[in-house]
């Protein structure tokens, strides 16, 4: 394996960083969804409720008669589902992929795009 001067590493490190930073969705984004997602099932909900209709109808029917209700309970449903901390949370594409060429030259690297050397192995 070929080796590097500093530099090229230092300046391969900043680059990853801003790279990863960039890809990287906003620490407010998923707060912010999750915020919208329960006021608009909360809504839906409180309107369902007060449906006169909705008494004497299957709960099937009554959902689909308020779409929006239903849409955003189901969302909420499959985010609880999933984890929405497992959503928010994927890595960039480029340090998923950077990961798995950085072992050749004995690296590794951070989740925020910093390089980690790895010792060599004892011999």
């Amino acid at each position: 394996v070929e080796e590097h001067s500093p530099e090229d590493m230092e300046a391969f490190e900043r680059r990853l960083s801003e790279m990863v930073a960039a890809q990287r969705p906003s620490k407010y984004h998923g707060p912010i969804l999750a915020g919208a997602i329960v006021v608009c099932t909360a809504m839906g909900a409180c309107y369902w409720l007060e449906d006169v209709h909705a008494g004497k109808s299957l709960v099937l029917r009554t959902l689909s008669s308020n779409g929006a209700f239903a849409g955003s309970l189901a969302t909420l449903g499959l985010l609880l589902l999933l984890g929405f901390r497992h959503i928010t949370r994927k890595d960039p594409a480029v340090l998923r992929q950077t990961r798995s060429v950085l072992p050749t030259f004995r690296l590794t690297c951070h989740d925020d795009g910093r390089l980690i050397l790895i010792p060599p192995p004892s011999q």
